[in-house]
Parts: C-alpha cells; structure tokens; sequence
C-alpha cells in the first residue's frame, strides 16, 4: 500500500489516497485486478492507514464500477473516507443509483482522473469533490 498526500488549492494537505501496491519495495503499481486491489486497501490499507492519519484529514479510495454495484464502500466508516469513482465507470441509471444511496448515507465521492468527458454530467453532479 502506499499513502499519497492529496492537496488543497492552497497546498495544504486536505487527504491522503490509499494505494494498491504488488510488493512493499513497488514504487508504481502493477494492478492486473481493480476489484482485488480495492479490496486489498479496504482489508488491510484502512487498518494499517487510517489510524495514522490526522483526524482532520479523510483517506480516498479507488472503486471500480463492480464493487460500487456491491455497495463494499459501506464498509468503511463514511466521515473519513471518500469513495473515489474510477475514472473506467460510466455513468450508467444503476451507477448513478449506487452513488446516490452512498450519498444518502454521508459517503463524500470523488472523480479519479476527470478531466471533462462529455456525457458524465449525472455522475459529476453526485461528486463531493
């Protein structure tokens, strides 16, 4: 795992993204399984980071479209986490559900990677950050 510092408009850290790493020595990751990697934060990254990070600071988390449809993201505790939606699902009636009801129960999302694609407007909209 590794912990990236995620930065403010004014260059404060305001999060930290948790990681998938291969290996404890991995400078770059090697992610052949977006569902195993995001499991593998959620089962050990969360015990091992977030009891280290600043209350004042939230930890994001990478999900891929299957694990939203899932609803893992409830198993993390929703006032420190923020659910980050990468940046390969699309904004389909039941994503756009299962962010909804994550919203409703306190989740802040977040896009991976946005830079502007048309047509994910609805999913935008349901976006914290």
């Amino acid at each position: 795992m590794a912990r990236q510092p995620v930065f403010d408009r004014k260059l404060n850290t305001w999060a930290y993204e948790l990681l998938f790493r291969h290996s404890a020595s991995a400078q770059t990751a090697v992610v052949t399984d977006s569902e195993a990697a995001t499991l593998q934060i959620i089962a050990d990254g969360i015990a091992i980071a977030l009891p280290s990070v600043d209350q004042r600071r939230k930890v994001m988390v990478n999900f891929p479209q299957s694990l939203l449809l899932k609803e893992v993201a409830f198993a993390l505790p929703p006032q420190r986490c923020v659910i980050e939606i990468l940046e390969s699902v699309e904004p389909r009636p039941e994503i756009l559900e299962a962010c909804r009801r994550l919203k409703e129960h306190g989740y802040q999302l977040a896009l991976d990677d946005f830079v502007g694609q048309r047509g994910y407007e609805p999913l935008l909209d349901l976006a914290t950050w």
